[in-house]
């Protein structure tokens, strides 16, 4: 049970706009303009990719998300993650293009990237586990879409992992070190940490929780409670005025404030003031297509069955039935159907 809440977890996180890619929280708008996120100078340091691959030489970083070397710390993998990229550190996001879908045969190979790896680019590489200081068993295989951080900027991430190391002992973030060069298909190139708004609708402790846990902060560097700039009442989002027009989703302009919105928990408990809600909430998709909304629980039913400006995902809606009575039966057969998606990475 642990684990399988762990993952829970761990799905909740990754959908919070994990993290700031592009093509998230950058994109064009409509007819009313282009939105923009500063983009990191540094990316253009970045190691070139050829053929689908990117290859990375001596003193790159890893942040594995499987189950071997992050399986009850992935939250903190992902706080790491996040603060690099409040901190200007460009981090690539690793993932196979032509992953298959596991089976849970062992036969099953879900590797994203090996070291040494399959081209046999250097056969030489190694890797070490800054964490302890000790040499990882090779091969050393990673899965479930693993970080990098390139080389050339190892020596802005390491102070600022390092710190991360001494601040967070337990759980500790596993983190590697490779010293000889490798190939890697890279899914995404994180430049931006997403700006996080959480709905105000009752179960928000949970996301809290979450976040605390993952050593991820609200915009002002603090914790995040009922107190924090960016938990957005109903009202707030339904209802901007004209001495407030920053107060929802958007700013007063009509920028969007926020890549990634969540709720765990929202009910219609007022038909018109939820009808509003979710439809600032599908305009502020709309304007910029790389945002991102999380919806849990209930939640799901109360935006996804809008008659108005619902069925974000389907024709028709969504059934809600024993959830609601507290029935929970035991989950069927999952397949995952986009195995190199960048929203449905998983291992064990």
């Amino acid at each position: 049970m642990k684990r399988f809440v762990k993952r829970i977890h761990r799905s909740v996180l990754f959908s919070v706009a994990l993290l700031g890619f592009v093509g998230s929280c950058l994109g064009v708008e409509g007819a009313g303009g282009s939105e923009s996120e500063p983009v990191s100078a540094t990316t253009s340091a970045l190691t070139p990719c050829v053929s689908g691959k990117c290859t990375f030489g001596p003193g790159t970083l890893i942040i594995p998300l499987d189950t071997t070397s992050n399986n009850d710390f992935a939250l903190r993998a992902y706080g790491l993650v996040y603060q690099l990229l409040r901190n200007g550190v460009p981090v690539q996001w690793a993932i196979r293009h032509d992953k298959k879908p596991s089976t849970g045969l062992p036969s099953d190979d879900t590797t994203d990237f090996a070291i040494p790896d399959l081209d046999a680019t250097d056969p030489t590489a190694t890797v070490l586990d800054l964490g302890n200081n000790v040499a990882v068993s090779l091969p050393s295989k990673y899965h479930g879409g693993p970080f990098i951080i390139d080389a050339t900027n190892s020596a802005t991430a390491r102070p600022i992992i390092d710190k991360w190391l001494t601040d967070n002992p337990n759980p500790v973030t596993v983190v590697h070190r490779v010293t000889g060069t490798f190939k890697a298909d890279i899914a995404k190139t994180l430049t931006v940490a997403p700006r996080i708004a959480v709905l105000d609708d009752g179960k928000q402790q949970l996301a809290f929780d979450i976040f605390k846990e993952a050593g991820i902060q609200d915009s002002k560097n603090q914790d995040w409670t009922d107190a924090s700039p960016d938990v957005l009442s109903q009202d707030a989002i339904a209802n901007p005025t004209t001495t407030q027009p920053d107060r929802g989703l958007f700013d007063a302009s009509g920028t969007s404030k926020y890549c990634h919105l969540t709720s765990m928990h929202y009910d219609d408990t007022d038909s018109a003031t939820t009808t509003k809600v979710v439809q600032q909430v599908r305009l502020w998709l709309t304007k910029r297509p790389g945002n991102h909304a999380f919806m849990q629980c209930l939640a799901i039913a109360t935006f996804e069955n809008n008659d108005m400006y619902g069925h974000f995902l389907t024709p028709k809606g969504v059934t809600v039935n024993d959830l609601l009575q507290g029935f929970h039966p035991a989950p069927g057969t999952l397949t995952n159907h986009s195995p190199a998606g960048s929203l449905t990475q998983v291992d064990g």
